[in-house]
């Protein structure tokens, strides 16, 4: 259902289509609209000089097509979320900036979500 509909969908169909023309893999945009549906994005390594706010980070994510958003939670030594924020995609198509918005706790984490299209999600957490 979700291939169906997604290219018909005005705004998700160009995005299949486009990709389709540049991954030969795929002999459909339906095709690649189900290979998404069916596999969530992926999030690599994270590079973060320092967990004190105002740190300029860098997050490896990536989904083909294209991820719909990065997102950030700072966690607190007790697992509660100190803050939130969204990731901003470099030129490179793999890679995505954020600036930490408060410092990260001693004992606390960065908890790193990807969302793909089809709204899949995957989370990786880092201790700094």
């Amino acid at each position: 259902v979700f291939g169906k509909n997604a290219i018909a969908d005005e705004v998700l169909g160009p995005i299949y289509a486009a990709a389709v023309a540049r991954m030969p893999r795929f002999s459909s945009a339906y095709t690649l609209a189900v290979t998404d549906y069916l596999k969530a994005p992926e999030i690599g390594d994270i590079v973060l000089p320092s967990g004190a706010s105002g740190s300029q980070g860098l997050v490896e994510a990536y989904e083909e097509p294209q991820l719909a958003k990065v997102a950030f939670d700072i966690i607190g030594e007790d697992e509660s979320v100190i803050s939130s924020g969204e990731a901003t995609p470099t030129d490179n198509g793999i890679q995505w900036e954020f600036e930490l918005t408060q410092d990260i706790p001693e004992g606390g984490s960065i908890r790193i979500r990807a969302y793909d299209l089809p709204g899949n999600v995957s989370t990786k957490s880092f201790t700094v």
